[in-house]
């Protein structure tokens, strides 16, 4: 009698530590770190343009061209006239006034409002004088151009906001280094935007109430959009308008969940054979364990 009851309780101790053991595999599986990546916070994304996107010249009061020599990739257009922009100057797919024109300048709109309120981090008061190089972020203009280098230095978001005009006097050069994208950089200026002759420029430049003005000879990789009652004044001028995302950017990533930089689990590995794998060997044990005791002679 002894002996089956020694017997018993050794089979109860051995069955005990099997089950333990199963179960700390399968905890250990699960939270383990082969089974774990960390996310990093999602990038910041470029305020969308929405029909705007398709833009170099979008205008709520006109467009002149005072040469006729102005060329653009993208769309040109204006709720009001466009004078001496020849149609064959805008090069396929680009349209001179095309219909989404108040669409475009609606998105702007709401552009423009984004742009007050950016989610990107502060990147502090700037100054535009001499040879600057700024990294990601939004600055406040506390001075303009004077013809020296703004270098914008890596992917990321730029804005830059003015609170009154944004004036170049000419030569002055915007340069992208390390990944930068002039989808991204944004310019957002309260009332008149002035380039002078022979300026290289970035990014999507908006005025919200008055009006835009190239010297001869400055090009622009971006767009130009006037929101107000001022025109955009052109003078032989290149734009090479970016074809950028929906959204208005390329920093979104896209397919994650908002965990904020929590751990979430790899769904590559096979969990769920883990599991199944787990519960079916505490059940073949349990049932051998039944089994020994009803069937086999006890000893």
């Amino acid at each position: 009698m002894n002996d089956t009851v020694g017997t018993n309780r050794r089979g109860s101790h051995r069955l005990a530590v099997l089950l333990g053991s199963l179960g700390l595999a399968i905890v250990v599986a699960l939270s383990g770190p082969t089974g774990v990546s960390f996310a990093a916070p999602l990038a910041q994304t470029a305020p969308g343009l929405g029909a705007a996107g398709t833009y170099s010249v979008l205008s709520a009061a006109g467009v002149t061209d005072v040469v006729n020599g102005s060329t653009f990739n993208g769309d040109v257009g204006s709720a009001g006239p466009t004078t001496d922009i020849i149609a064959s100057q805008v090069s396929a797919p680009g349209v001179l006034n095309p219909p989404t024109v108040a669409q475009a300048l609606l998105d702007a709109g709401t552009a423009w409002l984004n742009l007050s309120t950016p989610p990107q981090p502060a990147g502090g008061p700037l100054s535009l004088a001499g040879a600057v190089s700024v990294t990601p972020g939004v600055y406040d203009l506390t001075s303009n151009f004077d013809g020296g280098t703004l270098t914008i230095n890596g992917p990321g978001v730029y804005i830059f906001r003015s609170a009154s005009n944004l004036t170049d006097p000419g030569g002055s050069t915007v340069s992208l280094i390390n990944g930068a994208d002039p989808c991204n950089i944004f310019w957002q200026v309260l009332t008149n935007i002035s380039f002078g002759a022979s300026s290289t420029m970035v990014g999507t430049f908006i005025s919200q109430t008055a009006t835009i003005a190239f010297a001869n000879g400055t090009t622009l990789n971006g767009r130009a959009i006037a929101l107000g009652a001022g025109q955009v004044t052109l003078d032989n001028n290149t734009f090479t308008t970016p074809v950028c995302a929906t959204g208005g950017g390329e920093e979104e990533v896209v397919g994650l969940p908002d965990t904020g930089a929590a751990p979430i689990r790899n769904e590559d590995f096979p969990w769920s054979l883990v599991i199944v794998g787990g519960l079916s060997a505490i059940a073949l044990a349990v049932g051998v364990q039944a089994y020994r005791r009803t069937h086999l002679p006890k000893q």
